[in-house]
């Protein structure tokens, strides 16, 4: 496979790490490609919008709002997230918030002198489970009013149980002083690891904790690295500084309950 594809096999693969997928939602609905949308769904926390999402791999059909409609009812989620591979003017309309995320690709990190940063070592939920602790506090520190403390809690919980089982997950920390810097969680898969939820906190930001991180799971795994950036937000300047290049996108749309 080129690495494309098993940039794409292993995104797949972390859908369902937490995700089942409700294969027919969609069945009285004719698609002219053969190709339906698939809806994703996570009975243990409903309210995470990255569980539970419908995917369309091309442009959003509008007959399927309805029924994506109906499947939010019937099992009380408090939000719609829909992910298309194009623009869709419909949801838009609709109210829906629109956010255009970059997948990011870099082959390795032999390519790029990353500062040393002093005193930093890196570590790992598996090897320290009480790491957990100074994340979650540092999550809701951070997003807590923005999604609230419960909902922060819960989801890196998640996580946690995750980790604790046969896959290729893990939650990697920054750490200076004995305290946690930052962090972010690596998932390998299909020859690459994909990384997200990185965040460093403030006062140690723009010292190279972060770059410093990203080529610690690289070089950890031996492997290239993926991630995803929004078009139109910071981090997405220090990651093309590292020379990760943009191999697809795709636009979320995500409506939340008042």
């Amino acid at each position: 496979m080129s690495y494309i594809e098993n940039v794409f096999k292993n995104e797949e693969n972390f859908f369902k790490l937490f995700s089942e997928e409700y294969t027919g939602a969609f069945d009285s609905l004719n698609f002219e490609n053969g190709v339906k949308p698939r809806r994703f769904y996570d009975d243990r926390i409903k309210d995470m919008y990255d569980h539970n999402f419908t995917l369309f791999d091309g442009e959003f059909d509008e007959r399927c709002f309805p029924i994506i409609e109906n499947i939010k009812k019937q099992r009380g989620e408090g939000h719609i997230q829909i992910l298309c591979k194009e623009k869709s003017p419909f949801l838009a309309d609709k109210g829906f918030e629109e956010e255009k995320l970059l997948t990011m690709y870099k082959g390795g990190f032999s390519d790029t002198h990353i500062p040393a940063v002093e005193g930093l070592f890196f570590d790992d939920l598996r090897r320290s489970p009480q790491l957990i602790r100074p994340l979650v506090d540092t999550e809701t520190e951070y997003y807590g009013k923005e999604y609230g403390e419960d909902f922060s809690k819960r989801r890196w919980l998640r996580y946690y149980d995750k980790t604790r089982e046969q896959n290729g997950l893990n939650v990697y920390f920054a750490v200076i002083g004995g305290a946690v810097v930052g962090y972010c969680y690596g998932y390998y898969d299909s020859g690459v690891v994909a990384v997200d939820g990185l965040l460093v906190r403030k006062e140690y930001r723009n010292r190279y904790v972060a770059s410093n991180l990203l080529k610690y799971i690289s070089d950890l795994y031996g492997c290239p690295e993926y991630l995803h950036a929004s078009d139109d937000e910071t981090p997405k300047i220090m990651y093309e500084k590292m020379r990760f290049k943009t191999i697809d996108q795709t636009f979320y749309y995500l409506k939340k309950d008042i």
